[in-house]
C-alpha cells in the first residue's frame, strides 16, 4: 500500500479494483507486480487467491496473532486510514479511486461490510479462507511472537 501511495497512480487503482471484479486477466496481475519480489498488507490480504492463480510457485505467509489485539490494531490503523480518507474535500482522481476501491471492493466485496461491525470473527474467517486456498505446502501459518526461526526455515535464507 505504501508504494501504490507513493505513486498516486489511477490506472494501478483501477487495475486492482479490475482484479477484484474480476474483469482482468492474470496477466495484468503479474504485469502489475512485474518490479516487485514480494507484496504484504493490504492489497495482497485480499488478493491471496488471485496472486495464488499468478505464481502457484511462490510461498505465502499468513500472519496471525490473537483476533481481540489484531481488532484494536486495525482500529488504530489501515480501519482508522479508511475512515479518515471518506472525509477528504474535493478529492482528485487518484483519491476517489482509492474511496472506491476502499468501499465497494476491500470493505464490501471482500470484508462483505464484516470489517467494521465484527472485526474478530472477520479476521478468523479470513484466515480459514486463506487456509483453504493456499496448499499447506506453500502456506506458513506465522503467529506474531513466533520469532525469526519460523520464516527462515520457510523461506530457505
Amino acid at each position: 500500500m505504501t508504494v501504490l501511495g507513493q505513486n498516486r497512480d489511477v490506472n494501478e487503482v483501477k487495475t486492482w479494483i479490475n482484479i477484484s471484479k474480476g474483469l482482468t486477466a492474470i496477466d495484468d496481475l503479474r504485469n502489475l507486480l512485474k518490479d516487485y519480489n514480494s507484496i504484504t498488507d493490504y492489497p495482497a490480504v485480499i488478493y491471496y487467491d488471485k496472486l495464488y492463480q499468478a505464481y502457484p510457485d511462490a510461498k505465502f505467509i499468513l500472519t496471525t496473532r490473537d483476533p481481540a489485539k489484531w481488532e484494536i490494531s486495525m482500529k488504530n490503523t489501515i480501519l482508522q486510514s479508511i475512515s479518515d480518507i471518506q472525509h477528504i474535500p474535493n478529492p482528485d482522481e487518484w483519491w476517489t479511486s482509492m474511496i472506491d476501491w476502499f468501499n465497494n471492493e476491500m470493505l464490501a466485496r471482500y470484508h462483505q461490510g464484516k470489517l467494521y461491525t465484527d472485526t474478530q470473527g472477520e479476521i478468523i474467517a479470513h484466515n480459514q479462507r486463506v487456509i483453504q486456498t493456499i496448499p499447506a505446502d506453500k502456506l506458513l501459518i506465522y503467529e506474531v511472537g513466533q520469532g525469526w526461526d519460523p520464516l527462515v526455515k520457510f523461506l530457505g535464507v
